[in-house]
């Protein structure tokens, strides 16, 4: 396209930009322009006298461009005249106009040098190559300047032949210049003359059109004799501009196109514009360069078509591959997604009243309740959903948030008793009302009343700051529901959308959407696999770990095993007592054989706990999507090790163990009592010891019907009901964990436990909670080097713990209120008020007493079986 002049214009105008910001250099040029007068022809005899001064000072050479062809005088001293080139036009034959002739002169011009000083046709006006050779009288005829350089040895067929372009890089007034008089009246220097060509011609007047070149920009236009004078100095100072041949610029256009290819996909769009935009800037700098410093003329402008049209066409090649992808993983991740669905979000949902409720009335032992929500720009509000009642139920009608119950809610922070009826009366006498209101970062979005019934609450102040908890989660939902529906429906406005160019169909945005719910789902999977209490990892078949949830990460660290180093065989034989040719043999028969196997594991250093190794195969899902590179040895996705805490189980048998053991003792004691009393009685006495043997004997099946009935329960249900333990074994347990503690605090524990002791009623695991919390409690109040005292007796049907230090203590009032009505308190206390709460479920006494400067004496009583 270049070469058939397609960007001819586009090309011109950049050179011509490129021109004049072409930094002048030091320069001499070989011209000496000289204006000939405007009013008359000089004579025969002036040009003696000028060419004779010329030749005394020395001109290279002389060269006119429009001799007077009808002065034969004028002809007689230029034939006299050595080193001079005269301008002769061609004319068109009248007869057929594309035969060209030359310009007609008298015969004393024979033998006198000649160039053709015709001027070249424009290039949409500009003149910028100089005049090539043209055809007349049956011989090719050069232009002027050329013929004066070679006259002056300059070699220069290819120029003559093709024209070149002409350097007007020092810009238009480089070229000294005289007028015609001075040099008449010998007013000359000969630094200026000497070896130069000196020009004469023709001024530029009104009558004659003038010649736009590269630098007469907002000028008049330049004279013949400024153009032919530029034209000479490219070629006597070996200036002329070159311009690249055609091959050497494919081939430039060729490297363009082919690192365009590599590099544009290698990079975003975005990226891709920076890239093309530097790219541009460096060929016009290039350009400049080249045209300043080496005058060559570059292909500046297809340079940078070539660079702009690769990234054009790559981005559109890459952005409709990409949307054509992303339309078709839109279509299986929406197959894929409508498989196993999750519930919209709590954002995305219209019925989120309906959500609320429902996760409070699954929480909370609430008799009814109500949500109402503040009305936009407005002081009132309205009511939205109610559970096990009505909108009608409520009294108050003014629906004012500014006035009362309202305002005393919104003044308090937080759920407030209504002492009068706000929602109907109902028919539970217990049934106390509150009002709650829904504040989030200051701004109230609502209320939320309930009733309650206090016959079922053990704990007011824990179910007002439950509640209270509940409004702020409630609350912040709603906030930022509130403000995401605001950002949907500005982005909804399809003005919005057509001017930030967002406008008609965007893919984009439903892949977003798709990826966000997959990476919901992905979330929710992980965090299920990681919240599992079943400590998991998954080996692919080369022994390398491809999955390890939470759990069993913390036990590797607490054992000191470097999970991802382990392979599957390593682990289950560190885990398990088996040498390693069983455990290959193992291994062997989960993945050939396809077997599940179940062996015992321990942790060293975890003495205390019991597990259970699960080893199993997975294959893969049948309906899931796999490439050649998911293909996998005996297509299976991999070896699945389950570790399984089974220490609470263990503990639970460990209690029936207990009782059992505790049970032969007692019944044993029994019968030698009963064999012993029987031996040694009176015989008048037989009566009544019979009597007493019965009793007894009843006793004892009393006990060893009771004791059966907690034998038969259900493992899975004794760690949540009460049940006969060894009371003495959470304190020693506690005593044992804490011991390192203690021991840099220089405190000492003393425990008095007695050797045998009845059994107390509690549930299994929440024993243990409790003696920590107390033991927390105590060793915080603590002074240094000081001991804390742990009693334990038995007392008839009581098995009596006291607990007391020696340290700060508080006042005992104060004491009090932290243990059973503040709930302003530490986490420390409020795990010990929660504690003693369960004791007290249990159906034991709980005592406490603090003496400032003193310490802190807690005493518990737990019923003993039998």
């Amino acid at each position: 396209m270049s070469q058939i002049g397609l960007f001819s214009g586009l090309s011109g105008w950049l050179y011509d930009r490129l021109v004049n910001y072409s930094a002048n250099r030091s320069y001499q040029p070989s011209v000496v322009l000289v204006k000939m007068p405007e009013s008359s022809a000089p004579s025969a005899i002036e040009w003696r006298t000028v060419l004779d001064a010329l030749s005394r000072h020395k001109a290279a050479q002389v060269l006119v461009l429009s001799p007077d062809i009808d002065d034969h005088d004028q002809f007689d001293q230029f034939a006299d005249t050595q080193n001079l080139v005269l301008g002769r036009y061609l004319i068109q034959d009248p007869d057929d106009p594309d035969k060209l002739h030359l310009q007609s002169w008298p015969e004393s011009s024979r033998g006198i040098v000649h160039g053709v000083a015709n001027l070249p046709e424009s290039a949409q006006g500009i003149v910028r190559h100089g005049t090539v050779q043209r055809f007349a009288d049956g011989s090719m005829q050069d232009p002027i300047a050329v013929v004066a350089a070679r006259e002056r040895g300059f070699d220069t067929p290819s120029v003559a032949e093709w024209g070149f372009l002409i350097n007007f890089n020092q810009g238009r007034y480089s070229l000294p210049t005289l007028h015609f008089e001075r040099l008449l009246a010998g007013d000359l220097i000969e630094e200026l003359i000497a070896d130069r060509s000196v020009v004469f011609g023709q001024p530029t007047m009104p009558s004659t059109p003038g010649i736009y070149t590269p630098v007469t920009s907002n000028m008049r236009p330049m004279s013949a004799l400024e153009f032919h004078g530029f034209m000479l100095d490219s070629l006597l100072g070996e200036r002329v501009i070159t311009e690249l041949p055609a091959w050497v610029a494919l081939l430039w256009l060729t490297a363009i196109t082919l690192i365009s290819v590599f590099i544009y996909q290698w990079f975003m769009i975005r990226e891709g514009a920076w890239i093309t935009i530097l790219s541009l800037a460096a060929y016009m700098t290039l350009g400049w360069l080249v045209l300043w410093l080496l005058y060559y003329w570059l292909p500046v402008l297809e340079f940078v078509m070539a660079q702009s049209v690769m990234f054009l066409w790559i981005s559109h090649e890459k952005s409709a591959r990409m949307e054509l992808e992303m339309r078709t993983m839109l279509a299986e991740m929406s197959s894929r997604l409508r498989k196993s669905a999750l519930p919209p979000r709590f954002y995305d949902t219209p019925h989120h009243w309906e959500q609320l409720v429902a996760m409070v009335d699954q929480t909370l032992s609430l008799t009814r309740l109500i949500f109402l929500e503040r009305v936009e720009a407005d002081h009132r509000v309205k009511e939205i959903q109610a559970l096990r009642c009505s909108l009608d139920s409520i009294d108050e009608r003014r629906r004012d948030y500014e006035r009362t119950p309202y305002s005393t809610a919104i003044a308090t922070g937080g759920p407030i008793r209504i002492e009068k009826t706000y929602l109907a009366k109902s028919d539970l006498e217990t049934e106390d009302q509150y009002l709650v209101p829904l504040i989030y970062s200051g701004e109230i979005l609502g209320f939320w009343a309930f009733g309650v019934d206090m016959a079922k609450i053990q704990s007011r102040q824990q179910m007002e700051s439950m509640a209270k908890d509940f409004s702020y989660q409630i609350a912040e939902l709603l906030y930022h529901r509130k403000h995401w529906l605001n950002k949907e429906a500005e982005e909804a406005r399809i003005l919005s959308q057509y001017l930030s160019l967002q406008g008609g169909e965007v893919v984009h945005k439903d892949v977003h959407q798709a990826l966000d719910l997959m990476e919901r789902r992905l979330s929710v999977q992980q965090s299920v696999f990681d919240g599992l209490e079943t400590a998991t990892v998954l080996y692919d078949l080369f022994g390398r770990v491809m999955q390890i949830n939470h759990h069993l990460e913390q036990l590797m660290a607490d054992a000191d095993i470097p999970a991802f180093d382990y392979t599957a065989l390593d682990l289950m034989f560190e885990l398990t007592n088996f040498g390693r040719e069983a455990c290959q043999d193992l291994l062997r028969q989960v993945v050939m054989e396809r077997r599940s196997l179940v062996v015992p594991a321990r942790l060293t250093a975890l003495p205390n706990q019991r597990f259970l190794l699960r080893m199993r195969a997975l294959n893969y899902d049948e309906t899931s999507a796999r490439t050649a590179a998911d293909s996998t040895p005996f297509e299976l996705l991999g070896v699945l090790f389950e570790l399984d805490d089974v220490s609470l189980i263990h503990r639970l048998y460990s209690h029936k163990e207990t009782l059992i053991q505790h049970l032969s003792q007692r019944i044993g004691r029994g019968l030698d009592n009963a064999i012993q009393l029987s031996s040694c009685v009176a015989e008048e006495d037989r009566v009544d010891t019979l009597g007493k043997v019965v009793e007894h004997i009843k006793s004892e099946n009393r006990m060893l019907k009771e004791a059966t009935a907690f034998l038969n329960k259900e493992i899975g249900t004794m760690s949540l009901q009460l049940f006969p333990i060894d009371g003495r074994q959470p304190i020693l347990e506690n005593i044992d964990a804490i011991s390192g503690h203690v021991e840099v605090s220089d405190i000492r524990i003393v425990a008095e436990l007695p050797d045998e002791l009845s059994l107390v009623m509690a549930e299994p695991e929440l024993l243990h909670d409790v003696t920590a919390s107390v033991l927390d409690v105590l060793i915080k109040d603590a002074s240094e080097e000081s001991t804390i005292h742990i009693i334990v007796e038995e007392q008839q049907e009581w098995v009596r713990y006291k607990f007391y230090n020696q340290g700060f203590g508080m006042p005992n009032d104060r004491f009090q209120e932290f243990l059973f009505e503040d709930d302003g308190v530490t986490e420390g206390y409020t795990q010990l008020r929660n504690a003693l709460h369960r004791v007290q479920s249990w159906g034991g006494t709980v005592e406490a007493s603090s003496e400032l400067g003193i310490g802190t004496n807690i005493e518990i009583k737990l019923r003993a079986f039998g």
